[in-house]
C-alpha cells in the first residue's frame, strides 16, 4: 500500500463512512482507522498504526485465535468474506458487529493488506433473539398446557413444568420452591443446574439476610422480580460463591398463586447477560398464571374424587345414622337415610350444609359437644351418651353419639359420627332411678341390644327382643343362665369383658368400643357396648350391658384407612404408604449396617396407548404391569405406585451387585412381554429407571433418596436413543460389591 493516503481518500471513503473501517496489512498491523473506528474504539489512528496485533485489544480472548490464525497463515485469502464477532471500546463498551473483508494484491498478486468495514449488528441480534425467545415461549406455553390436561399429581405436574422451560428456553435452572412452617423455602420440582440448589437457604424473613434475595422479596410482596443482576445485586451476598461457581447472571422470581393465594415461588436463572423485556415479562406471568391455574384444577379434581369415594364407601344401609361434620365450622357435610328419620327430615337440604347449632336444645348441650369434638379430634375417637337434640318438629330425643376421626388429606378437620337414637332408654334409665324397676327397662326399652349379667359368676340373667335379634336367638331361654363367654369369639375378648366388668363393679359404669361377638350362627360382628350397676347386692351384683352393632362403621373405617395408603387402582402401596416405608427401611439398614436399593421407574410409550386407546385401556395396562413387577420380586422386596404411569420399587439386605441386575433383568422382561387389551389389540411397554442405593453421600431422609434417584430416571430417559440398559445408577455401583 502507498505510504500515504491522499486527502480525496480521506474525504471521500473513510470520512463519509458510519461503519467502523480498517486497512490491516498482512503481518496484522493496522495501518488506517475511519472516524467511527476511532470514536468506539477510542484510539487515535497515529497511536495504533504499526503495532502488530494490536486489534486483538478491542476483541474478547476467547474470539482472537481463530483470526490470528489467519494472519499467521501470511495469506489473507484465507480470511471469510464474511464473519462476525465482539469488539470492545477502549471505555469497556461491548458490540457485535459483522464484518465485510476485502482483501487488496500488490503488483505481484500476493495479498498485501486487508480492508474490512464493521456494521453494529447488536441491535439487529437482540430482535432476533427476543423473537425466538418469544417463540420459544409460545411453544413452552402450549406444552405446558398439554402437561396439565394429562399430569393427574402435582409434583408430576411441577416437574414437567421446570423441565419444559429448561427444554423450550435459554435459562440455565428453573425452579419451584415452597416456604415451611418455620419460613425457609423447599425445593418441590428444578430442572437444569441442579447443583446451583444443593443445600441452598432462603428464607421468607427480612430480617435475615437469605430472606432478602428476591424470592424472598417476591413471595413477601406478592410481586414477581424481574431480571435481577446477581452479579451486582447486594442482596445476593449470601450466594456469592455458588453465583460465580455457577456462572448464573441474572434471575426472575414470581410468585405462584393457588386459590388466589400465595403458594410458592416460579424462579428461572439464565447464565447470560438476557434481558426481561416487557414481552417476555408478559409471557413469564402468562406461564405462571397457567402453572396456578393447573394447580388449582388438581385441586378440584382432588376434591371430586374425594367426594366420590365418601359417596362409594358410605353404606347408606347402615341402621345407626351417620354424619360427616366439617371443623371448625360444625357444618354438616353428608349424611345417611338413617340421619332423615332420626331428625324427622325429608330431604338432604334439610340437613347438610347446616351447622350442628341448629339441633341441640340450648347452649349448654352445644358446649358439651363442641369440648367432645376437640377431645375426639385429638384422641382420634371417642362416645358420648343420652345427648339430647332436636328434631325439626321439635321435639326432643337423646342419642348415644359416637365419633371417629376422619383424616382426608386435603388438610380439613372431619368426624365421621354415628347416631343411635336411644329416646326410650333415656326415658326407662330414668325409670329405673326412680322406681329402680330392672326389667321393666330391659322389656321396655326395644332401641338398643340389653342383657343383664349376674356376677362373679358371669351369667346372662335377662335379653331383650333387640339383643336376640341381633346375635340371632329366637328366644331368650335359649340365653338366660349362661356364661357370657358363650358370644365372645376368643379368650382375649373375653379378657377385656372381664376388665371392663370390673371397672363397671368398681365405679358404677364403663364403656368400650368395637367389642368383637360372635353370633348364633357364627357371625362375626363388632358393638359399642355400655355397662351400668344397677343394684346393691355386694355378693351378687348384677350389670345392665347396652350394646349397638357398629359392624358396618367399623368396616367403614378399615376401608377408609385402606384407602389412605393404597393405590384404587392398582391397589399397590401409594405414596403416602412409600414414605412410612422407605423411613423404616432406612432404619433397618442403619442398624444391620446393610445396602438397600431405592428404583424409581416409570413406563415409556405408556402415553401412546392412553392416547391411541383410551384411558379404560391404559388403567387395564397399568393394572396388569403392577402384577407383573410385584411377581417379578421377591416377598421381602417392595413396589408402590406413585402416580401416572410412575413406580418405586425398594430392595433390601443387597451385598452383590448380581441382585439387583438379576431382579432389573427380570423386571424388564416381564413387563416388556406383551400386552393384551380388551379389543384384541396387542401393545408393549418399555421402562426407563433410576437406580440409588443407600448408605451414599448425604442422605438421611427419604426424600433425599428419592431425589437421587429421580435424577438418575432423569438422566436415563434423556439417553434413550444411545443407553445399553434401561436404568442408570446415580451412586458408585463399586461400593455393592
Amino acid at each position: 500500500m502507498p505510504n500515504a493516503i491522499g486527502e480525496s481518500f480521506y474525504e471521500n471513503v473513510f470520512s463519509s463512512i458510519g461503519e467502523i473501517v480498517l486497512i490491516i496489512d498482512v503481518n496484522g498491523c493496522i495501518l488506517q482507522m475511519n472516524d467511527a473506528a476511532e470514536r468506539f474504539t477510542g484510539y487515535p489512528t497515529f497511536t495504533v498504526q504499526g503495532i502488530p496485533y494490536f486489534w486483538e485489544k478491542f476483541i474478547p480472548e476467547s474470539e482472537q485465535a481463530l483470526i490470528r490464525q489467519f494472519f499467521n497463515s501470511k495469506n489473507l485469502n484465507h480470511i471469510p468474506r464474511e464473519v462476525e464477532n465482539h469488539w470492545i471500546s477502549q471505555s469497556g463498551e461491548i458490540r457485535l458487529f459483522r464484518w465485510i473483508n476485502t482483501i487488496i494484491d500488490d503488483s505481484s498478486g500476493q495479498s498485501a493488506y486487508l480492508i474490512t468495514v464493521g456494521t453494529d449488528i447488536a441491535q439487529q441480534r437482540q430482535m432476533e433473539n427476543s423473537l425466538r425467545r418469544s417463540r420459544d415461549f409460545h411453544r413452552l406455553l402450549a406444552r405446558v398446557s398439554e402437561a396439565m390436561a394429562h399430569d393427574t399429581e402435582e409434583n408430576q405436574l411441577l416437574q414437567h413444568v421446570c423441565s419444559l422451560t429448561v427444554q423450550y428456553t435459554d435459562c440455565k435452572l428453573t425452579w419451584i420452591i415452597k416456604p415451611n412452617e418455620e419460613g425457609w423455602f423447599q425445593v418441590l420440582a428444578a430442572a437444569g443446574e441442579l447443583g446451583y440448589l444443593k443445600n441452598m437457604r432462603i428464607s421468607t424473613r427480612a430480617d435475615l439476610p437469605e430472606g432478602n434475595g428476591p424470592v424472598g422479596r417476591a413471595w413477601r410482596t406478592h410481586r414477581p422480580v424481574f431480571d435481577v443482576q446477581l452479579g451486582q445485586d447486594s442482596s445476593m451476598s449470601p450466594w456469592r460463591d455458588r453465583i460465580e461457581h455457577f456462572g448464573m447472571k441474572r434471575t426472575t422470581t414470581i410468585p405462584l398463586l393457588r386459590n388466589g393465594n400465595a403458594w410458592a415461588i416460579f424462579a428461572i436463572s439464565h447464565g447470560e447477560e438476557t434481558n426481561f423485556d416487557e414481552e417476555l415479562q408478559a409471557l413469564l406471568l402468562e406461564l405462571a398464571d397457567n402453572i396456578g391455574y393447573g394447580l388449582d384444577r388438581l385441586d378440584l379434581a382432588k376434591q371430586e374424587r374425594q367426594i366420590s369415594q365418601f359417596n362409594d364407601t358410605l353404606l347408606n344401609s347402615m341402621t345407626a345414622g351417620v354424619n360427616v361434620m366439617r371443623y371448625p365450622e360444625r357444618v354438616i357435610e353428608k349424611i345417611n337415610p338413617r340421619m332423615l328419620e332420626i331428625y324427622g327430615a325429608k330431604s338432604e337440604a334439610e340437613l347438610v350444609g347446616h351447622a350442628g347449632s341448629e339441633f341441640y336444645p340450648d347452649t349448654t348441650t352445644y358446649e358439651l359437644v363442641g369440648s367432645f369434638s376437640k377431645k375426639v379430634l385429638a384422641d382420634g375417637k371417642g362416645i358420648l351418651r343420652d345427648v339430647p337434640y332436636r328434631r325439626l318438629d321439635g321435639s326432643i330425643i337423646y342419642v348415644d353419639l359416637s365419633g371417629q376421626r376422619f383424616d382426608n388429606l386435603d388438610g380439613t378437620q372431619r368426624i365421621i359420627w354415628t347416631h343411635v337414637e336411644v329416646t326410650e332408654r333415656h326415658q326407662n334409665e330414668i325409670r329405673i332411678r326412680k322406681l329402680n324397676a330392672q326389667k321393666t327397662l330391659l322389656l321396655d326399652n326395644t332401641v338398643a341390644a340389653i342383657d343383664l349379667v349376674r356376677y362373679p359368676e358371669r351369667v346372662i340373667t335377662e335379653v331383650n327382643q333387640r339383643f336376640l335379634d341381633m346375635m340371632g336367638y329366637d328366644s331368650a331361654e335359649e340365653l338366660i343362665g349362661l356364661p357370657t363367654s358363650v358370644v365372645y369369639p376368643n379368650d382375649e375378648e373375653n379378657e377385656r369383658m372381664a376388665q371392663i366388668s370390673q371397672t363397671v363393679l368398681t365405679q358404677g359404669q364403663g364403656e368400650m368400643r368395637d367389642l368383637v361377638v360372635f353370633t348364633r350362627d357364627g357371625q362375626q360382628l363388632y358393638v359399642e357396648i355400655s355397662g351400668k350397676r344397677v343394684n346393691d347386692d355386694s355378693n351378687h351384683p348384677t350389670i345392665i350391658w347396652t350394646s349397638v352393632d357398629v359392624t358396618e362403621r367399623h368396616e367403614l373405617t378399615v376401608q377408609l384407612e385402606h384407602a389412605a395408603l393404597f393405590d384404587s387402582l392398582t391397589g399397590l402401596p401409594n405414596r403416602r404408604y412409600l414414605e412410612e416405608y422407605m423411613g423404616q427401611a432406612i432404619a433397618r439398614a442403619d442398624r444391620s449396617a446393610t445396602r438397600l436399593a431405592l428404583i424409581m421407574m416409570d413406563l415409556d410409550g405408556f402415553k401412546t396407548v392412553n392416547d391411541t386407546h383410551g384411558h379404560d385401556q391404559g388403567d387395564l395396562v397399568l393394572q396388569i404391569i403392577s402384577k407383573r413387577l410385584q411377581n417379578s420380586l421377591h416377598p421381602t422386596d417392595f413396589v408402590a405406585r406413585l402416580g401416572g404411569d410412575e413406580f418405586v420399587l425398594i430392595l433390601e439386605n443387597m451385598t452383590h451387585m448380581d441382585q439387583i441386575m438379576s431382579t432389573l433383568f427380570k423386571v424388564e422382561k416381564s413387563v416388556s412381554h406383551p400386552i393384551s387389551l380388551q379389543n384384541k389389540v396387542r401393545v408393549k411397554v418399555g421402562i426407563s429407571a433410576g437406580v440409588c442405593f443407600y448408605p451414599y453421600k448425604d442422605i438421611i431422609k427419604p426424600i433425599d433418596l428419592m431425589h437421587y434417584a429421580d435424577q438418575a430416571l432423569y438422566e436415563s430417559k434423556a439417553h434413550k436413543s444411545d443407553r445399553n440398559q434401561f436404568w442408570k445408577f446415580i451412586s458408585d455401583v463399586h461400593q455393592i460389591d
